[in-house]
């Protein structure tokens, strides 16, 4: 090394308040430690980065809640590939745990679970949990209503109380196939099974369509109420026994209905400010 460049490197050392070497000494302590303790903090940043994506791969493990207001339906894919469809007035919040799938709702949505058979399913409604491995249903959970209803498409649920029975009848818990309708009874947390409930157009809400194929009026006029916000009363004892036929889509305006329920049954049909009432001739 020259003269000029071993005054200049001197210069430099100085400057640097000796924290480095010449020609390859070991680096001063002071330098050399700031150096290390960066070190280890960048490493320490980096090993807990890699364990944070490990543990959270996905947005899969963060809560997630969705919501509806009056006259509003939402379709919605959850972190975990489920797709859910919110009726209106209903709030449903996804948690992802350590080997489970959790969902708390109030209202109605119908689900078609992505299978997992390491993570089960299991939906918190006012006073039920349903669990599920992988299938498609309807849960309709409103707060006002005296029960809970769940009605299977594809699949097995089983469905049960989570409250303290409020009547010394013990809970119980059904497993659900394709078309049964699980009923939780909120006042004594039992749960029945209704079979071969199709023509009480559980899923109606969803997909805009009523398909009343040979249904007796007094289940017509129960999915009308359901599905139209008012009351239908059927004067006559004996009216409801009369069948209906009909499918509707697109979600049809309830004048059609009660135009076809008018001439179809012969029906008189009154508005008042209670809703809808029906009369005519009972059926056997």
């Amino acid at each position: 090394m020259n003269r000029a460049r071993k005054q200049a490197w001197a210069r430099l050392e100085h400057r640097l308040g000796d924290s480095i070497s010449v020609a390859g000494r070991a680096i001063n302590t002071p330098l050399r430690a700031s150096w290390v303790r960066f070190a280890r903090v960048a490493a320490a940043i980096v090993v807990l980065a890699a364990v944070a994506w490990w543990i959270w791969p996905t947005s899969t493990s963060a809560t997630a809640t969705w919501a509806t207001q009056q006259g509003e339906r939402l379709q919605q894919s959850l972190p975990d590939g489920t797709l859910v469809w919110l009726n209106e007035k209903t709030t449903l919040t996804y948690e992802a745990r350590e080997g489970e799938r959790v969902v708390r709702l109030s209202g109605e949505a119908f689900f078609d679970v992505t299978t997992d058979s390491l993570r089960p399913f299991k939906i918190y409604a006012d006073q039920s949990v349903t669990t599920v491995l992988g299938t498609s249903f309807n849960l309709r959970a409103y707060p006002q209503d005296a029960q809970v209803e769940v009605t299977v498409t594809e699949g097995r649920v089983m469905l049960e109380g989570n409250a303290t029975p409020t009547t010394t009848v013990e809970a119980t818990q059904q497993v659900l196939t394709p078309g049964d309708m699980g009923i939780l009874t909120k006042s004594n947390q039992v749960v029945s099974v209704k079979q071969e409930v199709a023509a009480t157009n559980p899923t109606a809400w969803k997909d805009r369509r009523l398909n009343f194929d040979e249904v007796p009026l007094a289940a017509v006029a129960a999915t009308l109420e359901r599905y139209y916000h008012l009351p239908v009363t059927l004067r006559q004892e004996g009216l409801g026994n009369c069948l209906f036929f009909g499918v509707y889509e697109n979600d049809p305006p309830l004048d059609l209905i009660l135009t076809m329920l008018q001439e179809s049954l012969e029906l008189e049909v009154q508005r008042t400010d209670e809703g809808i009432v029906l009369s005519g001739e009972p059926c056997e």
